[in-house]
């Protein structure tokens, strides 16, 4: 479990850009972001599950009407990943169906588009949010590749992000890394200290100050799962936190947003919306690993048939 860092921070200036100023110009997004809300903590990302541009107005992890997170992006060998489906039937839960493009590896092959099946669950539990990768690998060999986690927390407010100017902002620290976390901290002109936790898991190859990176090693028809999750602190604020990612997936009996049951969904929460994204890309789900497999049988299938049938030949030749 991972808790907010007490040790003596280390003051830097800020690198942040008001976000009014930062995204002047953003074109609208072609889809409706995703959002998941959980009580007064609520994420808005983009069809992919990332919270990207960094900073933009309409995407980020917030808690309390603070941003949390305000960069979250999954890259596989430096590339961003391609959308083949996303589902939010929960208001607290999505699954994302993701894969790659065409990528070339390094000391390894061409990869083939849509041969590496990537399955993102994000879920949102006593302020936690959970992020999980999945990866299959659908070719016939095995595959060496990287996978990276950009991070970055700007801790500005609801009023911010949608626009409206600070003349003056609070105190930002040097994030600290400690074994497989990573801690973002600000401390408002409120006095407060705000602290962003992230733990990943299994261990990294490395891991710096805004980026995770694992190097992957998969076999044909293998999976290997990822996991970070995201915490936020305020300090005074006495909560604990669950970070079991099941157990959270599994407490399903929540109230739904406009229910009876709904206990306080934040005001902030209602400038963002959520919809059910399914392109026509989404049925290659249904069969498209499959038949990408099966086409790589296939062509080894039929090799191997050409090779026996010149055997053949060759033997009655020679008789």
């Amino acid at each position: 479990m991972q808790e907010p860092i007490t040790q003596i921070l280390e003051p830097v200036e800020s690198e942040h850009v008001e976000p009014r100023l930062a995204h002047k110009t953003i074109e609208p997004r072609k889809v409706n972001n995703l959002t998941l809300i959980d009580g007064k903590t609520f994420l808005a990302t983009s069809v992919a599950g990332d919270i990207t541009p960094a900073g933009a107005p309409d995407v980020g992890f917030f808690h309390q009407d603070t941003r949390f997170l305000s960069e979250l992006e999954l890259r596989i060998d430096g590339h961003r990943s391609v959308v083949l489906s996303s589902n939010t039937e929960k208001t607290f839960a999505s699954q994302i169906e993701l894969t790659t493009g065409n990528i070339t590896l390094r000391d390894s092959f061409d990869l083939p588009e849509n041969t590496i099946h990537i399955r993102r669950e994000q879920l949102l539990h006593d302020d936690v949010l959970f992020d999980r990768f999945t990866f299959e690998n659908f070719n016939l060999k095995s595959v060496d590749f990287r996978v990276e986690v950009v991070f970055d927390a700007d801790f500005v407010d609801v009023f911010q992000v949608r626009g409206v100017a600070r003349a003056t902002h609070g105190q930002y620290y040097k994030p600290v890394i400690e074994d497989n976390s990573l801690t973002f901290s600000y401390r408002g002109l409120d006095g407060v200290l705000r602290q962003t936790v992230i733990g990943v898991s299994p261990t990294p190859t490395s891991l710096h100050e805004r980026t995770a990176h694992w190097d992957l090693h998969l076999e044909p028809l293998k999976r290997v799962s990822l996991e970070v999750h995201i915490a936020p602190y305020v300090e005074g604020e006495d909560k604990e936190r669950n970070f079991n990612f099941q157990q959270g997936l599994q407490h399903d009996d929540r109230p739904l947003p406009g229910g009876n049951r709904n206990p306080h969904i934040s005001k902030a929460a209602t400038m963002f919306s959520t919809k059910l994204y399914e392109p026509p890309s989404a049925i290659f789900m249904r069969f498209g690993f499959r038949l990408a497999r099966n086409t790589s049988l296939l062509r080894e299938f039929r090799g191997s048939r050409r090779s026996s049938d010149a055997t053949r030949s060759s033997r009655r030749t020679r008789r």
